[in-house]
């Protein structure tokens, strides 16, 4: 549900689902599960353009726990970075998108 709610740019809605999930998650999976580090990587994609420090503060939480996860080629944890390489795009940190975009490679 919070994905259709981010494709209608109902971003607080997407927020509300994203956190529910998250709680839920945590209990039934535990702090440090793949679907928990997804959810933290769909915050800060909602909170790009709201909230620059929140943003880069879920998509720093799901990088860790990626990188404890996953292997570090994986592309998930290059999503995450190509995230947050949008993010410092988006308000004006040009070196750091790039150091974030050549991660992601």
């Amino acid at each position: 549900m919070a994905l259709v709610y981010y494709d209608q740019g109902r971003f607080p809605e997407a927020m509300t689902m994203n956190t529910k999930a998250l709680e839920l998650m945590k209990k039934q999976l535990g702090e440090e599960h793949i679907q928990v580090a997804e959810i933290y990587h769909n915050m800060g994609n909602i909170l790009r353009t709201i909230n620059f420090a929140e943003c880069m503060e879920m998509l720093d939480k799901a990088l860790q726990l990626k990188s404890k996860i996953l292997s570090p080629a994986h592309a998930s944890i290059g999503d995450t970075h190509c995230r947050k390489g949008d993010a410092f795009l988006a308000n004006s940190h040009l070196d750091k998108a790039l150091e974030s975009y050549q991660k992601a490679l």
